[in-house]
C-alpha cells in the first residue's frame, strides 16, 4: 500500500470475512480538499484532473444533472435531485458535492471477464428516505441483486461515504444527523439482505457545513474520499457500532463556539453548489 494521496488516512479494512481470501477489500484513500489543490506528486495530479471532469474515461455520477442526461446514461433515478445510482461496468466513477447526501460504492469481480465491475451512488436523505423511499429501495436493490448474479462469489465487497452531522441553523431547519443515521440503517439494511454482509462506514459524517467529493478506481478497488476535514477520532465502522461513534460526534456538535458556527457557514457559501443545496 505505498501508493495513494495521504498513506496515514488510508483505512485498510480487518473487516473482510466476507471476502475470499485472495480478494482485496475496496481502499480508501480519505483527504481534503486543500491537499488536492496543492497536489505534490503526479498521482494527486492525475487524481485531481479526473475529478475536475478533464478524463473522458471516467464516469461522472451528477446528482445535479437534468434528467434527460441521467436517463441517457441509464443511472437509476426518481427524479431530478432525488438519487443517482450508476450503471454497472468497468469505468472509473466520481461525484462530487455530498453536502448531508450520502453515497454507497459496490465492486465485484465479473464472472465473464475476471475484471472488477462497480456502481457508484448519491442520495438526498431528504428525498430518498421520504417521498421517494419506495422508488430507491426498488432502484438499489435491483443494482445489488445484479452485482450478486455477475460477480464471482466472495468477490464483493461494499463501503457508505458522505453524510452530515452538524445542526442546521437556516430557515429550513434540517434534521441532519437524524438523516444521516437513518440513511446509514437503510442502506446497511437492503445491503445485508442482498449480499449478506454489512458495508463499512467511512469516517463518519462530516460535522461542517460544506461537501465531500468521492472517485472510484475500479481496477484497483481503490477510492478516494474528499473531505473539509478528515475526523481523526473516527475511522471505519459498521452500522451495529453506531451509538459508540454517535458519542463523539455529538460532543463535536456541542462543543462548537457561535465563531465556530459562523465561520463554518461562511466557508460553506463559498463552494460550488452550496446555495444549489438549499433550494431543492
Amino acid at each position: 500500500m505505498n501508493e495513494g494521496i495521504n498513506n496515514t488516512n488510508q483505512v485498510e479494512f480487518a473487516m473482510s470475512k466476507h471476502l475470499n481470501p485472495d480478494v482485496k477489500p475496496i481502499m480508501v484513500c480519505i483527504d481534503t480538499h486543500t491537499d488536492y489543490k496543492n497536489p505534490e506528486n503526479q498521482n494527486q495530479e492525475n487524481i485531481y484532473h479526473q475529478f475536475n471532469g478533464r478524463d473522458i474515461r471516467v464516469a461522472r455520477i451528477d446528482y445535479h444533472q437534468r434528467l434527460q442526461g441521467l436517463n441517457e446514461q441509464h443511472f437509476l433515478n426518481a427524479g431530478e435531485a432525488t438519487y443517482v445510482i450508476s450503471t454497472i461496468d468497468e469505468a472509473n466513477k466520481y461525484s462530487r458535492d455530498y453536502f448531508d447526501c450520502t453515497g454507497l460504492v459496490v465492486t465485484g469481480i465479473d464472472k465473464e471477464t475476471g475484471r472488477n465491475i462497480s456502481f457508484l451512488t448519491h442520495q438526498d436523505p431528504k428525498k430518498f428516505l421520504k417521498k421517494k423511499k419506495e422508488e430507491f429501495v426498488a432502484d438499489l436493490n435491483r443494482r445489488l441483486e445484479e452485482m450478486r448474479s455477475r460477480c464471482v462469489s466472495g468477490t464483493i465487497d461494499a463501503v457508505i461515504v458522505g453524510g452530515n452531522y452538524d445542526e442546521d441553523e437556516s430557515e429550513k431547519k434540517i434534521s441532519f444527523a437524524k438523516n444521516y443515521l437513518d440513511s446509514i440503517s437503510l442502506l446497511t439494511d437492503e445491503v445485508k439482505k442482498s449480499l449478506g454482509f454489512e458495508p463499512i462506514i467511512i469516517n463518519g459524517p462530516k460535522t461542517t457545513l460544506n461537501q465531500d467529493d468521492v472517485f472510484c478506481d475500479n481496477e484497483h478497488r481503490r477510492l478516494y474520499f474528499l473531505r473539509p476535514a478528515v475526523n481523526n477520532n473516527t475511522q471505519s465502522f459498521n452500522n451495529s457500532e453506531i451509538n459508540k461513534e454517535k458519542k463523539k460526534w455529538d460532543e463535536q456538535i456541542t462543543s462548537k463556539t457561535k465563531k465556530d458556527k459562523k465561520n463554518e457557514r461562511k466557508l460553506g457559501q463559498t463552494e460550488d453548489g452550496w446555495e444549489s443545496f438549499y433550494n431543492t
